[in-house]
């Protein structure tokens, strides 16, 4: 019998949650960070209302596909997301998977001027598929910080 297996991650960034939470849910901003380093984002759509759909699709150098999208199941600003994860190619197809994320502002006088952000990613398969996507979701977090360390997450391969 298998038992599901879950991925918790936290990380602090140097904005403000509705910042953090909006790089979250703006496709504009989504486009710029979203996939693993090295992982361009070829297409995407969003429909950031709960009840909503939402899908990408990520190329690896070697032209590989990965498509992964989900349902939001709840919109909190700037507290709270959580959405469906379904691989549909690349990645492990199956049953879909939950991701929680929460915001909280941070700081060291209180200001909130920084956010520890919190990710949740449960109802995978097998520890391997959990590694696998603490492994994504670590680089994609790097990615996400970038955007405000004035670094840039690659677009295209050179």
């Amino acid at each position: 019998m298998n038992t599901l297996q879950s991925v918790k991650i936290q990380r602090r960034f140097k904005a403000k949650p509705d910042t953090v939470y909006d790089a979250w849910t703006r496709p504009e901003i989504i486009a710029r960070w979203w996939g693993p380093e090295g992982v361009r984002l070829a297409d995407h759509s969003f429909d950031v209302t709960e009840g909503g759909s939402w899908r990408t699709v990520m190329v690896s150098k070697d032209g590989t596909e990965h498509i992964v999208g989900g349902i939001y199941r709840e919109l909190r600003r700037p507290d709270r997301l959580v959405t469906t994860w379904r691989w549909e190619q690349g990645g492990r197809p199956g049953d879909p998977s939950l991701v929680t994320i929460t915001f909280e502002a941070v700081g060291q006088d209180d200001s909130g001027s920084e956010t520890l952000m919190t990710l949740v990613h449960e109802g995978l398969a097998s520890q391997d598929s959990a590694d696998a996507h603490k492994q994504g979701w670590s680089s994609s977090l790097k990615c996400l910080a970038d955007l405000w360390t004035g670094a840039q997450h690659q677009q295209e391969f050179t």
